[in-house]
């Protein structure tokens, strides 16, 4: 089963595997999404698109979230000046019930 469906504002394609988005503050390990705008749900046998959306529902459980470190370097050379700025970018992991 594929589905593209679109969850704030962001659109994200499910192929029967595990899918990252961009993580929220409010999500925690065992949350469940509920996802209502689907763009297009494609089975084995038949494809549906919707216009602009399919009324359906999907629920996915969030497995994994992940914290990764960015960073860069600000350098001036002979100035004896550095600076170091990034962010964490976060990543959750989430599958279909």
């Amino acid at each position: 089963m594929r589905i593209i469906f679109e969850y704030k504002k962001n659109q994200y394609f499910f192929n029967n595997k595990i899918l990252s988005i961009n993580n929220e503050k409010s999500h925690k390990i065992g949350d469940i999404l509920k996802v209502n705008k689907i763009l297009l749900l494609h089975n084995e046998e038949n494809i549906l698109i919707g216009f602009p959306y399919i009324k359906t529902t999907f629920f996915f459980k969030i497995i994994k979230i992940t914290k990764k470190k960015k960073k860069s370097l600000k350098f001036k050379k002979r100035k004896r000046y550095r600076k170091y700025f990034g962010y964490y970018l976060k990543k959750t992991f989430i599958k279909i019930i």
